[in-house]
């Protein structure tokens, strides 16, 4: 077959292919978009008000869940979540998991520019408790940012339940969770008497630090920050990773 003979049989097959795809062209972009469609959105960002929310609700500005529970629950196992207060919080008295999740909490857009997150003590099963979550397997962690966070004063004489004293806590038994926690552009408070509860507590695997942001504590947090640890050398601490020098 001459030169031009086999230029032409290619140019044929060519013109073919050509045919073929555009043919299927519409079928293949069909089956990406519903590809895509399936596979589940692991980020979320919510508002929560809990003056004018309603945990029914989108979840968006417009239309706020009511509880921070309520936004924690929506997000998706192995995701995480920007959540957005709009108004005070106060933490119910109990623990909830968080399991796989990473939340990152941010109050800088109420209207007051930051908010409040009032944290509760209670009594369960012979001990004392604090509010919050008991975190599970390696993607379980909090974040807070422009919250001012007040620790309760504890009336009872139950002793407090070591792991869960804490804000965020391991679930106990699993070495393996990692546990990781962060603060920033925060004030703390802590009662001057019979005050209760720590940041985090990070005994086994676990990462806690503070952000570049200044972190505003009201002088009786002195070793209260992370249950588990050294306060005046956190990097002593078997298995925790820390950018505090004291606590």
């Amino acid at each position: 077959m001459s030169l031009t003979g086999e230029i032409n049989k290619l140019v044929g097959k060519a013109t073919e292919l050509i045919d073929t795809f555009e043919a299927k062209k519409d079928e293949i972009d069909q089956e990406v978009q519903a590809a895509v469609a399936a596979f589940p959105e692991t980020h979320k960002v919510f508002y929560v008000d809990a003056l004018t929310g309603n945990d029914s609700n989108a979840g968006t500005k417009e239309k706020p869940l009511r509880s921070l529970q309520g936004a924690v629950g929506r997000t998706p196992i192995n995701g995480s979540a920007d959540i957005y207060l709009l108004s005070d919080v106060t933490l119910p008295p109990e623990r909830y998991p968080l399991r796989n999740k990473s939340i990152q909490l941010y109050g800088h857009r109420s209207p007051s520019g930051r908010v409040k997150l009032n944290v509760t003590a209670f009594e369960k099963d012979g001990y004392a408790y604090l509010s919050g979550w008991n975190t599970f397997g390696l993607n379980a962690g909090l974040m807070l940012r422009f919250v001012d966070i007040e620790f309760p004063t504890y009336t009872g004489d139950l002793p407090g339940y070591n792991r869960y004293r804490s804000i965020i806590g391991n679930f106990a038994g699993y070495v393996q969770t990692l546990s990781h926690f962060a603060i920033s552009d925060a004030k703390l408070t802590f009662p001057n008497e019979n005050g209760f509860g720590w940041l985090a507590c990070a005994s086994d695997t676990g990462l806690v630090f503070l952000g570049n942001s200044i972190v505003d504590v009201n002088g009786n947090m002195s070793g209260q920050y992370v249950d588990g640890a050294d306060a005046s050398n956190p990097s002593n601490t078997s298995q925790l990773i820390t950018n505090l020098a004291t606590l």
